[in-house]
């Protein structure tokens, strides 16, 4: 990998192309559920908490 930093590039359910692991000018967070629905009320507020110093990705089927 040599210098590079690890990213993935994504397409969001909008339609954007999203690269993620890249330089950004907030911490990337990459979180994987189970089920479109399975989002549980503790980690909803945590993202409301943080989610000016966050880019959140959620990764679902």
């Amino acid at each position: 990998m040599g210098s590079e930093a690890p990213a993935i590039s994504l397409v969001m359910q909008d339609g954007e192309s999203k690269v993620i692991g890249m330089l950004a000018t907030k911490v990337q967070v990459m979180i994987t559920l189970p089920y479109h629905d399975s989002l549980s009320s503790s980690l909803l507020e945590i993202i409301q908490k943080y989610h000016e110093q966050v880019f959140i990705y959620f990764i679902s089927p």
